[in-house]
């Protein structure tokens, strides 16, 4: 819980502090005191929302087990001979037919 505030903190503090510098420098030093980047600064206040949702699931580590289980899964393939001969299933043996494919 408290690793996860600590990461909150940091996203807020990582976009809030940039923005503080530059109106303080344009307060007190200069009106110029990086006016480019003050909108670049601006916007990046519109990115905390969009990225908080994934820093909490970053922060909850068996969440992300379940998560890459589950985009990760393994599928095991059963290989099963194919041939002319015949298959014997249940103690009956049947003949396997080849079966034509329709061509367009």
């Amino acid at each position: 819980m408290a690793f996860q505030l600590g990461i909150i903190s940091f996203v807020y503090l990582a976009v809030w502090i940039p923005l503080s510098i530059a109106q303080l420098g344009q307060i007190y030093i200069d009106s110029t005191f990086l006016l480019i980047q003050s909108d670049t600064f601006n916007f990046l206040v519109y990115i905390v929302p969009l990225v908080l949702p994934m820093v909490c699931l970053m922060s909850m580590p068996e969440l992300i087990k379940k998560l890459k289980t589950l985009i990760f899964r393994q599928h095991h393939g059963i290989i099963i001979p194919f041939n002319n001969q015949s298959v014997q299933q249940n103690n009956k043996i049947y003949p396997l037919r080849m079966i034509p494919i329709e061509q367009y």
